[in-house]
């Protein structure tokens, strides 16, 4: 999967943590089949780039990477609403917080996103 393989790169060039090529391309293409990963582009380019895993009425954000030149633009919003569209029931967010040494906060969906009714 070519797109896979672009996300790849993407994730070797701006990435936060070291992982294993294969295992990766293994991640990213197993989120592929799920529906859950979320790419931005801008003039074909991959400018960001989300993995969040579903259950039930929770999703935890993985991973989100933004090209340097491309923070603080809100891209995460744009790629939770996208990911909302096909995953409707999701009424919660957290973030992986592996890394960080910090407890996970679960975030109401419709605030993280400023959605007022509906």
């Amino acid at each position: 999967m070519d797109k896979a393989k672009a996300i790849a790169r993407f994730w070797r060039s701006y990435g936060y943590y070291d992982v294993p090529y294969e295992q990766l391309l293994w991640a990213i293409e197993e989120h592929f089949k799920y529906r859950t990963i979320e790419t931005i582009e801008v003039g074909g380019e991959i400018v960001a780039f989300g993995r969040f895993n579903v259950e039930g009425i929770n999703a935890t954000i993985l991973d989100v990477v933004v090209r340097p030149d491309y923070r603080h633009k809100k891209l995460i919003k744009l790629m939770l609403l996208r990911g909302w569209k096909r995953f409707p029931f999701v009424k919660y967010i957290q973030f992986e917080r592996g890394l960080k040494d910090r407890k996970k906060r679960r975030i109401s969906m419709k605030k993280f996103l400023g959605v007022k009714n509906g």
